[in-house]
């Protein structure tokens, strides 16, 4: 092929993939594949779709509510220092000023279900904390916090640089998931430009709130994937409560962005939403908006387009995509509808030199832990990463590895492409937690939730107390002894470890239980149990028999 022919056929290429990347897509609320990119990944640039609105007046600005609390804080600190509390929070002092405004709604606190005690307590007070922070305009030191020389400055210029500069780092740094307990992988972080998009299109009028959940799954249904299910919330519940936590209820109504009508009850959510006026008076919609221009787009897009010549379908690849691992992602897809294994290995094959001892050979459960621990780092070494079932026994656990993982197939790794072998692929079953492991989770949340008596059902009628058998009376008795010490238990992580059987007894352990406690008087701790609860069976049932926990400097509870 010629040089002239050459370039025609990169002209053309360039056209149609141009005209892919541009057509208006129903599911994108009628922007682009390019224009979600940009937005996604460069929100309220140049060459967004959202842009916030120039030159907007200080009677505007006067009316956001996380910019006066922000304005305030910063010229409080103009003036001097701020003492912390032991815990790091701001004073309660200032935290119940800003919230006795009611500029901005907090439910628990509206409805009396949380009192306002600490910082810990209101979500628009430790989000700005940490956005200034952040942005290095407040500074800690020796228990107090003070203003930076890039505060000042900040402070002094326009209110309209500050808001700017206020709303991207909330969300784009501060983890929006931090007050709602979804584990999820962050994606839902970086799509708030496109729920900017939806409120700008469908919020002159009242709409539920589940409309724009719906649309924000129809737009990126890989949301789902990102969210783990538990015995309580499938993955689609979780993401939907998280989307509409996280944008509707804890972020964007801090910035006086959204009105509510209705309720949002357990079994039937009524409520509906709509952007102020605020709103309208701080972005704007561009949708004739594109992404500058550059040489490394147009490269992409041609090697994207020969691909899809070649494999007969159709795809997208973005210039801040290296040309490298583009390459790398092309060559898996052609191994993988190549067939016949190409491109693709065992996971054993990768670990050639390894010497691994028969599982029937180990004498102990400690020899189980060192070699598994010997062959996961293997694994890291050859940029594959398992996050194996750690409910299991060691000795069953490493029989697990050593059989059905190694024989498990992938696509090859690389540095720039490695493997995340997720347990289900390889054996579903295994994947779900037994009976045992959700009752000791079970027992944990029953203990720390402090509104709710403990269920005698699910205690065995005689347990442990102090090291002898006692009637399960007065085992609860002393469990609700340690429970009245505290207004309040939030828990925070659990991290179990793998189940020993031993005479009709179940020993589940611990090996991280953090939670945070409150007392009676407001002071708050975050707290570190390693321990375990013990359970015994009846009628296909678990029930709990006993438990202790521990934590650093020998306190803890049990019984």
């Amino acid at each position: 092929m010629s040089d002239e022919e050459m370039n025609e056929l990169n002209r053309q290429l360039r056209a149609l993939t141009e005209q892919q990347n541009n057509a208006p897509k129903a599911e994108f609320a009628g922007l682009s594949s390019e224009q979600v990119f940009w937005l996604n990944h460069h929100p309220l640039e140049e060459g967004c779709v959202v842009r916030w609105r120039e030159d907007i007046s200080d009677e505007v600005l006067a009316q956001v509510p996380l910019l006066t609390f922000a304005v305030d804080l910063l010229s409080r600190l103009r003036e001097k220092e701020v003492k912390l509390t032991a815990k790091g929070n701001l004073p309660a002092r200032m935290v119940k000023e800003w919230y006795a405004t009611g500029l901005i709604a907090q439910y628990d606190l509206d409805k009396g279900i949380t009192k306002l005690s600490s910082e810990d307590d209101c979500y628009f007070a430790t989000t700005l904390k940490y956005a200034l922070g952040g942005l290095r305009w407040t500074k800690k030191r020796h228990g107090k916090l003070s203003l930076t020389a890039r505060g000042k400055k900040v402070l002094a210029g326009p209110r309209q640089a500050m808001l700017e500069q206020l709303f991207l780092q909330h969300f784009t740094n501060f983890n929006l998931g931090y007050f709602d307990g979804y584990d999820d992988d962050g994606g839902l972080q970086h799509l708030f430009g496109f729920f900017l998009v939806l409120l700008l299109k469908k919020g002159k009028d009242w709409q539920k709130n589940t409309a724009y959940v719906e649309a924000m799954l129809e737009a990126f249904p890989m949301l789902v994937d990102s969210f783990p299910s538990d015995r309580y919330v499938t993955q689609g519940k979780a993401a939907r409560n998280a989307i509409e936590v996280r944008f509707l209820d804890r972020s964007l109504s801090f910035y006086g962005l959204l009105r509510f009508r209705g309720e949002h009850r357990i079994l039937e959510n009524n409520r509906e939403v709509m952007a102020t006026d605020l709103f309208r008076s701080l972005f704007r919609f561009e949708p004739d908006a594109r992404r500058p221009e550059r040489e490394e787009d147009v490269d992409a897009q041609i090697r994207s387009a020969l691909f899809d010549a070649e494999m007969g379908g159709v795809s997208w690849s973005s210039g801040d995509l290296p040309a490298e691992l583009q390459k790398q992602f092309h060559d898996q897809i052609r191994a993988f509808h190549a067939g016949d294994g190409a491109g693709r290995v065992t996971i054993g094959s990768l670990l050639s030199g390894l010497e691994l001892p028969a599982p029937d050979s180990l004498d102990s459960e400690e020899a189980a832990v060192g070699e598994i621990e010997k062959l996961l780092l293997a694994l890291q070494e050859k940029h594959v990463f398992f996050e194996p079932p750690h409910h299991l026994p060691p000795s069953r656990l490493y029989r697990f590895l050593t059989t059905d993982f190694l024989a498990h197939e992938i696509p090859t790794p690389n540095p720039m492409m490695p493997a995340f072998v997720p347990l289900e692929s390889i054996d579903p079953e295994l994947a779900q937690p037994p009976a045992t492991v959700l009752a000791a989770e079970d027992f944990m949340v029953m203990l720390f939730t402090l509104d709710e008596p403990l269920p005698e059902d699910r205690f065995h009628h005689v347990m442990r107390l102090h090291g002898e058998v006692a009637p399960r009376e007065a085992a609860l008795a002393h469990a609700n002894a340690w429970r009245a010490q505290w207004s309040a238990i939030t828990p925070l992580s659990f991290a179990p470890g793998p189940i020993q059987e031993a005479d009709g007894f179940i020993t589940y352990p611990f090996v991280q239980v953090r939670f945070e406690t409150t007392d009676h008087a407001g002071n708050t701790q975050e707290r570190e149990w390693v321990g375990v609860v013990q359970l015994i069976p009846v009628d296909d049932d678990w029930l709990v028999y006993g438990g202790s926990f521990q934590e650093e400097g020998g306190l803890g509870f049990g019984f």
